[in-house]
């Protein structure tokens, strides 16, 4: 039955390519999906579960339904010659083990990019990271283990048959050794020009000695696992050769070419989203007090060569998420090649930049160790420690880095940094830093978990998930600045950028590009709601979007789909939102604990239409689920699906790669 809540889509003109069965209809003016509601059952949280239906209306005023199913292509423990598709491998294409002995197979698929080659259909998929050790330990806490991984993409050779399903022929991992490896490829997907664009996110290889010890003993883990697992103790890896945007173009063959793209710069990117001029593009950058950045190509379909800005918020309203102006900052032009020559020449983070230590925190004290001497005035009440007076104390002794030429800044992490910038190391900065530089040159580097990127080409919006709206996007006065000055949302929002071409530097220099962001704002349909938690643990509204991740616009459908990677949602769904109407309707949820990735949507290919869609660590439930609702999935999972020789659930070790089918090519 067709649910009365629907998204209707205004098409304009698309023609329907005839189905088997199907006679060739009119043009199609609308469609309009059910929405499909969460979960409710132990059963169906465990499984992905859709029961939306589209229907789509033609010229001549007929409409016909159709139903929506979840396919599975393969799943990551599949195997293919022998080899899992999730597999993981080292430099000179061994497979992975862990200290158990036991192969490391990502449960994480992320990315897709279905494309068509030759006229024929391939799959590139990325895995980010490894969760769940063979024996049920999480990777990162395992002893003797490392917290990450190299990670992998793989190629799938595919099948179409008549009725549009996709079935694989074979599925080879893509070999990035001679770019030094890949470091946890988040989102990603298709560029106009029919490659794949990849992601890489720098976390763990991010932090200097400015960020502090503490943070420092992430990158040295990252170097290390990179070092001992990727190059098998043969060679030292460089943090510099990670957290660039990899080209991937697959042959004929179904092989595939592979390049990263130094010029665009280095950072924790989510994925890089280009325009339909074929040479601005945005990125993703996730994590805490971080950028939105922009790069525009010297030339059309050739990501080689550019200028990279970042964006400055200046707030215009606190309400919904808040508003703001969006001017841009230039932080250079580079080539892949002059960026990637830095990198060989061993540049460290040292030759760039000088920088000052952080303080040391001030230490709480005990009563009796703040007390004054008997005699004086005035003791501290008992059990209190003078900690504000400790630290005036701190701030009056500690030095004026400022008079001495550097920079604070809060880009990357909570903590500050002081830099000051070494003499002619604008480029290096630009590229190898940029979210570090753009924060001394004043660009707002006060965003939080900005993830996914798209842009609607008629209306020439461009839309930014930010799946949290807090920490340094709060008001803060402690701040380096304080641009961002908005509500605390857990629930995070999607925001909408107009675009535009004639605008300006923050140097009055012309930005060569008609598809510049010029304001930031949250569509009142894209902004999430905290609640209480209810009775399975949902602590954000399950009838709107949570914690938004992954975005692809379909041109054809006129329609923003959005993927959650919530910890607000015990099922993450995948959303679909009319930029005409304004309609929302949920077409898909994913097991309980899954985040929902891969998000692409192909209009038709040889007459079907595709919603791309995997889902990752399925199984990892949410902080504030009750522990008793836990136990039973945990229970029925087992019960379900079996577990492996060494009784790890084997719904913790799988993960789907897939797709919403049913439609007709468009």
């Amino acid at each position: 039955m067709f649910i009365p809540s629907r998204l209707s889509i205004l098409l304009g003109s698309a023609a329907l390519v005839a189905l088997p069965g199907l006679t060739m209809a009119a043009d199609v003016t609308a469609v309009e999906f059910s929405s499909t509601p969460a979960p409710a059952t132990d059963e169906a949280m465990l499984r992905p579960v859709t029961s939306s239906v589209a229907k789509v209306t033609y010229a001549d005023g007929t409409t016909r339904d159709f139903p929506l199913s979840y396919n599975v292509i393969f799943k990551n423990t599949d195997a293919f010659d022998g080899k899992a598709a999730g597999q993981l491998y080292d430099v000179k294409g061994e497979p992975i083990k862990d200290p158990n002995g036991d192969l490391v197979i990502a449960e994480t698929p992320d990315a897709n990019s279905l494309l068509s080659v030759d006229g024929k259909p391939f799959l590139v998929t990325h895995y980010e990271y490894d969760w769940i050790l063979g024996n049920g330990e999480e990777g990162r806490k395992a002893e003797g283990w490392h917290s990450r991984m190299p990670m992998s993409m793989t190629v799938a050779a595919l099948a179409q048959g008549e009725d549009g399903q996709l079935t694989p022929t074979s599925v080879k991992p893509i070999d990035f050794s001679s770019v030094d490896g890949l470091w946890i490829p988040c989102a990603g997907g298709p560029t106009p020009w029919g490659t794949h664009l990849g992601s890489e996110e720098d976390y763990d290889l991010y932090f200097t000695v400015a960020s502090g010890e503490k943070e420092l003993k992430k990158t040295t883990a990252g170097v290390k696992a990179l070092s001992e697992v990727y190059f098998r103790g043969e060679k030292q890896a460089n943090p510099y050769a990670y957290g660039f945007i990899p080209e991937v173009t697959v042959k004929g063959d179904g092989s595939a070419a592979v390049v990263k793209h130094y010029s665009m710069g280095r950072a924790t990117w989510e994925l890089a989203r280009v325009m339909p001029d074929n040479r601005t593009a945005y990125y993703g950058d996730d994590g805490t007090n971080v950028g939105l950045f922009m790069y525009v190509a010297d030339a059309e379909k050739d990501l080689s060569a550019g200028t990279l800005y970042a964006a400055k918020w200046t707030q215009t309203s606190a309400d919904n998420g808040g508003a703001a102006d969006i001017t841009w900052i230039k932080l250079g032009h580079a080539t892949d090649a002059e960026v990637k020559a830095l990198i060989d020449k061993g540049i460290t983070f040292d030759d760039i930049f000088e920088s000052k230590a952080p303080p040391a925190p001030v230490e709480e004290k005990t009563a009796e160790a703040a007390a004054p001497p008997a005699a004086a005035p005035a003791a501290a009440p008992a059990g209190e420690a003078p900690k504000a007076e400790a630290e005036a104390a701190a701030d009056a002794a500690a030095p004026d880095h400022a008079a001495e030429g550097f920079t604070r800044i809060r880009a990357g992490h909570g903590g500050d940094e002081w830099l000051k910038l070494k003499p002619g190391m604008e480029q290096a900065a630009a590229f190898l830093e940029p979210r570090r530089y753009a924060a001394m040159l004043g660009a707002t580097t006060e965003f939080n978990k900005m993830e996914g990127v798209a842009a609607d080409d008629r209306k020439k919006n461009l839309y930014v998930a930010m799946s949290y709206i807090e920490k340094g996007m709060t008001k803060d006065e402690t701040g380096p600045r304080d641009d961002i000055q908005v509500a605390k949302l857990k629930a995070g929002a999607v925001y909408e950028l107009p675009m535009a071409g004639g605008q300006k530097d923050q140097n009055g220099e012309a930005i060569n590009s008609d598809w510049v962001g010029t304001k930031m704002a949250v569509p009142a349909a894209l902004l999430g709601v905290d609640i209480e938690a209810d009775a399975l643990g949902n602590v954000a509204d399950p009838t709107k979007i949570a914690n938004p991740d992954n975005l692809f616009f379909s041109p054809k459908m006129r329609t923003l789909f959005v993927g959650e990677d919530s910890g607000t949602h015990v099922n993450n769904a995948v959303w679909a939102w009319n930029v005409d109407t304004g309609a929302l309707a949920s077409i898909l949820w994913q097991p309980s604990g899954a985040e929902a990735t891969g998000l692409q949507v192909v209009d038709d290919m040889n007459g079907h239409a595709y919603i791309m869609a995997n889902n990752q660590h399925q199984g990892e439930w949410i902080e504030s689920m009750p522990e008793e609702v836990s136990k039973r999935l945990e229970e029925l999972a087992r019960t379900s699906f079996g577990s492996n020789d060494k009784g790890t659930a084997k719904f913790m070790l799988e993960a789907n790669v897939g797709y919403l089918g049913g439609l007709p090519g468009l």
